[in-house]
């Protein structure tokens, strides 16, 4: 074992004569000694040892930790209380110039207040704080996500992203919404006045222009669809023609604008009085075709007095003034196995026929079984 103590040696030699001998006791001593300094030395080099490995590994652990910051796109810097700039890696000075500028004291750019008030949150607040700002340099517009966080006393840690091409996008998604909606409300629009067309239409092509009720051709396939109904179903269908009383007369005395506002309100009446599962159509002129469903010979003339009692309630108000409205009424009606439209809608005319003949405003009913 190497001799750690020899100055101590000489010390003590001092004290004994040259010829002498160390005690016994001092050699112990020294050799405990000697034991104290080589432990001491071993533990020296181990913690020279360990202190030299944790150099390299926070050596390498720096080295990567770096190399990760480069590689991401964000531009990271520190600020110090006097606002100075550090950035924390290397970065494009062009755009951390561009990024930065309006921490410049002499800045008057809109967004330098904006940033200036979120360092004094921060150093006030002390808690992190996230915004975004926007300016143009070189006519280009900028948009960025500052990330503010206190450190140590008045410095901040900041973290700067730039969010222009997302901004862009959502710029642009706006604007595609915009047209999007706007292209909707004129699809809307377009809808809107197709779909009045085709009602239109479809009043032109089912209803009478002037009365509003069924065309002659619709409540003839009425008739016709109600007829093979009944048939399968073993019910009755009762068909009623009705003719205004005198309405050439009304027309020659007070114009063909009173008379169309006659057979207007003729045919409010008729409507009025049948059930929905009933129809009512213009047959022609000033004639009418009710179709009345399960009625059966009796319940069909006595449908038929309520409508000419219906049209016969009052008489129609003008501005030229009142008008005696009345009507007669052919009825007829399916019996046995018979059902064709023909022969009920020609018996019923027949009956009509007879009533206008035999003094009008009355219910006559078919008098031929078929």
């Amino acid at each position: 074992m190497q001799d750690y103590h020899a100055l101590l040696r000489r010390q003590l030699k001092r004290h004994v004569k040259i010829t002498e001998e160390i005690p016994e006791d001092w050699r112990a001593f020294l050799a405990a000694v000697n034991q104290a300094y080589g432990d001491s030395d071993s533990s020296r080099r181990l913690l020279e040892r360990a202190v030299d490995l944790s150099s390299a590994e926070l050596f390498e652990s720096n080295a990567e930790l770096r190399a990760i910051l480069q590689a991401l796109p964000d531009f990271l810097f520190r600020i110090d209380s006097r606002n100075a700039i550090i950035p924390l890696v290397p970065s494009d000075i062009d755009r951390s110039d561009i990024c930065l500028r309006v921490l410049d004291e002499t800045s008057h750019h809109r967004c330098a207040g904006q940033f200036r008030e979120a360092l004094e949150q921060i150093r006030a607040s002390h808690a992190p704080l996230n915004f975004e700002y926007e300016f143009t340099h070189d006519h280009q517009e900028y948009f960025y996500e500052a990330r503010l966080a206190p450190f140590m006393e008045a410095g901040v840690i900041g973290l700067l992203r730039d969010i222009t091409v997302r901004k862009q996008a959502e710029r642009s998604l706006k604007v595609s919404e915009e047209r999007a909606r706007l292209a909707h409300l004129d699809l809307m629009v377009i809808k809107g006045e197709l779909e009045a067309e085709q009602e239109k239409l479809r009043k032109l092509a089912t209803e009478d222009n002037l009365t509003g009720l069924w065309n002659r051709r619709v409540i003839f396939e009425h008739l016709a669809g109600d007829l093979i109904d009944a048939k399968q179903n073993k019910r009755s269908v009762a068909v009623v023609m009705a003719d205004l009383d005198g309405f050439k007369q009304i027309n020659d005395t007070n114009g063909h604008q009173v008379g169309d506002i006659v057979l207007q309100e003729t045919a409010k009446r008729l409507k009025a009085c049948v059930r929905t599962s009933d129809a009512v159509g213009r047959y022609g002129g000033e004639e009418f075709l009710i179709i009345l469903n399960d009625c059966d010979g009796d319940s069909a003339i006595r449908r038929a007095e309520e409508l000419r009692l219906a049209v016969n309630r009052s008489p129609i108000a003008l501005i030229e003034g009142k008008i005696e409205v009345t009507c007669s009424f052919g009825v007829s009606w399916t019996r046995e196995s018979y059902y064709s439209i023909d022969p009920i809608v020609r018996e019923a005319d027949t009956a009509l026929y007879q009533a206008k003949h035999t003094g009008k405003n009355k219910v006559v009913a078919a008098s031929i079984a078929y």
